[in-house]
């Protein structure tokens, strides 16, 4: 079983933690694969009607520097006063940890009113 199944598992109340950690045990360092992140993938599939938006993987690198352009042109622009706080350096530091670090999902949000999913996850 893979790490992610056994996480999953874990979340579905399928396996105990006791288990969970056995299972991971189980497998060497060196056996799990150490493929690092490099793009951000969202995904959206609307609830009502089912259809789904795949917006292309980008390069993290990519995001990073948009992010980074459209705070510093936003703060310019903006009377938010919490949108002037945000250190760009922090923000870049955020991207390039995730380079450093094998994919995982981010975020993953179901609208329980309609069924709407949006994942947001590094590939």
């Amino acid at each position: 079983m893979k790490t992610i199944e056994i996480i999953d598992n874990l979340e579905k109340n399928k396996i105990t933690v006791d288990e969970a950690v056995e299972e991971i045990l189980k497998y060497k360092e060196e056996d799990l694969p150490q493929k690092n992140a490099k793009f951000l993938k969202i995904k959206v599939t609307d609830g009502e009607e089912g259809k789904k938006i795949n917006i292309p993987p980008l390069p993290l690198g990519l995001v990073s520097g948009l992010t980074s352009f459209g705070l510093l042109v936003g703060a310019k622009f903006s009377d938010d006063k919490d949108l002037k706080k945000i250190n760009r350096k922090d923000l870049k530091e955020v991207f390039d940890e995730l380079k450093k670090h094998p994919p995982f999902k981010l975020v993953d949000v179901v609208d329980e009113s309609d069924g709407t999913v949006v994942e947001i996850y590094t590939k």
